[in-house]
């Protein structure tokens, strides 16, 4: 066999190995009682997903109904021509920018530099890259099919009619899947293209752009270009149409694989001359981002997304700051706006919400409990988020150690900007909540202190676990340094539950309005012994 597809085999057979261990079976075992297990393992995944599919399918169905669509099938085939479409022009977007032959670091100083047939590398490398994109289609087609069958018989479902959701299921895959391949490999083919050579394919970088006007186009029939989409709808009318004559079905497939062969075809053309060793060059990190996602490693892959974001593709910054403390503040900031992530920003919004709700539930009487649960959580999640930057600049401690910048302007740069966010989200919060005036004005000064008073008791906890000689020991990510444990836990919920306290019961009982006066200074000085404890611990790093 020919050693890119022995290393195809080899890595499919791995992937596919895992994924059935992750479901409860080990393809390795060559048992007889493992032989058998697989016919039960085969069966009761078959039923769950066909209870899954006919759940989501009925969904659908009920989403038809509520839309009130006149002509369901035609619809469904519409939306399915817009996703794939947009599915596409996403990929041919990104492979403008990168290569979409994905290799590790091991590929890239022993596959790219072998004089290995570029064709075939690339056809391995798409069969790899396509089954890991097709479920999320294939499972898409067997639900709008699902849905549309349990829509044409109005909900009277039996086990009779089990052939009939088969037999709709088989139709939408045989062309779903085809025309997805389809596309796919053309894109892949016009990535390749790219890789000829050293020097970019301009015209690739306005493809996207271009095509999405066009088909905007053509979706609103403006004139000749109504036919743009025809090579892509009229299959997929055919395939959630509600029993096609076989001969219509017959023809629609036939369509769907002679594209699929053309994509194929332009990918093989393409793949013959494309650089084998740029394409390792630029998705390397990719690679070891996908492989630390796939196992769970999240901190890993977050912190590779982020030197790769942060890499050479950027112009240097400049430093529009002062020098010291400020460099660092600027450092963060760059870094803040050069990564943006969905995990990060989803725990903002937990934050805000959390803010919103210890505020909001203030105006009733009564909910005392209710807000310190949830100052509670907003603390914990505060602490964490705002020693995000500090984790990272600690498992760089050979560096951070010397700068000569005062620890304690070091520790407040690491947490400035995280403790801005936090009190603008608390300021945005008591805006919504609309408390009374004494109330708001003292939440409006009592958010800093909280924001801050969370941020040090977080910074104190991981400090006082953190040494040096575990600091510098080597790793990829922030592995080395502690992360946030039940001492911080438990000193950010003093520091953010006494303060606060004072606001809710004041809050909750208008006889109790002098404790307004005593919340700012407890929660400043609950700041303070926060910020003086984690500046001790931050000097006694050795």
């Amino acid at each position: 066999m020919d050693p890119v597809w022995t290393l195809f085999s080899r890595r499919t057979y791995s992937q596919i190995a895992y994924w059935l261990s992750a479901l409860g079976y080990n393809l390795r075992d060559p048992s007889a009682s493992n032989r058998l297990y697989l016919g039960y393992f085969i069966l009761f995944w078959l039923g769950w997903a066909a209870a899954v599919f006919a759940l989501f399918g009925g969904l659908f169905a009920q989403v038809i109904r509520s839309l009130q669509w006149t002509e369901p099938f035609a619809q469904t085939a519409a939306l399915a021509v817009g996703f794939l479409s947009s599915y596409a022009l996403l990929a041919l977007w990104r492979a403008a920018r990168r290569s979409p032959f994905i290799f590790r670091e091991e590929d890239r100083f022993l596959l790219c530099m072998t004089p290995v047939d570029r064709r075939q590398v690339g056809l391995a490398w798409f069969a790899m890259g396509w089954l890991g994109e097709v479920l999320p289609f294939a499972a898409g087609a067997v639900i709008a099919a699902f849905g549309l069958v349990e829509l044409e018989i109005s909900g009277r479902v039996s086990v009779l009619q089990f052939g009939l959701y088969l037999a709709a299921a088989l139709r939408a895959l045989t062309i779903v899947l085809p025309l997805q391949a389809a596309l796919l490999a053309a894109v892949w083919g016009l990535g390749a293209r790219r890789l000829h050579g050293q020097s970019d394919w301009p015209a690739l970088i306005f493809a996207s752009p271009a095509l999405a006007v066009l088909l905007g186009a053509s979706a609103w029939q403006f004139g000749a270009l109504r036919g743009l989409l025809l090579p892509l709808g009229w299959p997929l009318q055919i395939a959630f149409e509600h029993q096609p004559a076989a001969l219509t079905w017959s023809g629609a497939c036939l369509l769907s694989l002679v594209e699929c062969v053309g994509g194929l075809a332009l990918l093989a053309s393409q793949s013959k001359r494309m650089h084998l060793g740029r394409a390792g060059q630029e998705t390397a990190r990719l690679a070891l981002i996908q492989a630390a996602s796939a196992l769970g490693n999240s901190e890993l892959a977050g912190v590779e997304s982020q030197r790769q974001r942060l890499g050479p593709l950027h112009a240097p910054s400049t430093l529009p700051a002062g020098s010291g403390a400020a460099a660092v503040l600027w450092k963060d900031t760059v870094q803040t706006w050069r990564a943006p992530r969905w995990d990060v920003l989803f725990r903002w919004v937990l934050i805000f919400s959390a803010a919103l709700g210890m505020f909001w539930a203030g105006k009733s009487p009564g909910n005392l409990p209710l807000q310190l649960i949830l100052a509670g959580l907003w603390a914990i999640l505060t602490g964490a988020q705002s020693t995000r930057r500090l984790r990272s600049d600690l498992a760089r401690w050979w560096l951070l150690r010397s700068l000569p910048i005062r620890p304690a302007a070091l520790l407040r740069s690491e947490l400035l900007l995280s403790w801005a966010a936090s009190t603008l989200l608390c300021w945005l919060a008591l805006a919504l909540a609309r408390l009374d005036g004494a109330q708001t004005i003292a939440g409006f000064f009592l958010a800093p202190c909280l924001s801050a008073g969370a941020a040090y008791a977080a910074a104190f906890d991981i400090l006082r676990r953190s040494q040096a000689r575990t600091l510098m020991a080597p790793s990829l990510a922030e592995e080395n340094v502690p992360g946030l444990n039940i001492g911080g836990v438990l000193a950010g919920l003093l520091a953010v539950l006494i303060p606060f306290s004072l606001l809710a019961a004041a809050s909750a009982d208008p006889r109790q309005a002098y404790l307004l006066s005593l919340a700012l200074p407890v929660g400043l000085a609950s700041a303070y012994a926060g910020e003086r404890l984690a500046l001790q611990e931050l000097r006694q790093i050795k």
